[in-house]
């Protein structure tokens, strides 16, 4: 069974190891802080490398993005060019379609027109002949 002596010298071991990895801390501490002098140089020519990196590939993706978006705006410019010459043409399916709905509402449109203009030419006639007609009763009845 232990005893109070034992747990002692226990305890003094245990101070003595502790002291030794302090002991080896601290001096790997010093021989770290040492190279880290020389990490944290090599840690900025590193970063400062990766930063170049890193703009020269932001100015290729911009590079890349004005290109397309040129290209872009180009392919659009040409599709409203081609439409519009379509719509020049007669040719273009959008307009063609309500074009020939307004052509067939014109033709209806003048039919009719003609029509009632040929009644209205009837109807001036016969009132016309109305009048002439009866101008000649008028005439002999008191003639």
């Amino acid at each position: 069974m232990p005893t109070i002596d034992d747990k002692n010298e226990s305890d003094d071991e245990e101070m003595d190891a502790e002291t030794g990895d302090s002991e080896k801390s601290e001096e790997e501490d010093e021989s770290m802080s040492g190279s880290e002098g020389d990490s944290s140089d090599l840690d900025e020519e590193e970063c400062e490398i990766r930063r170049d990196e890193c703009l020269n590939d932001m100015e290729d993706l911009e590079r890349q993005f004005t290109d397309i978006k040129d290209q872009l705006h180009q392919e659009r410019l040409t599709e409203i060019e081609n439409k519009l010459k379509e719509i020049e043409n007669e040719t273009a399916s959008e307009y063609l379609n309500p074009l020939t709905e307004l052509k067939e509402e014109m033709r209806m449109r003048t039919e009719v027109a003609e029509i009632w203009r040929e009644l209205e030419l009837m109807n001036i006639q016969n009132k016309s002949e109305c009048e002439d007609k009866a101008t000649r009763e008028n005439y002999e009845v008191y003639y």
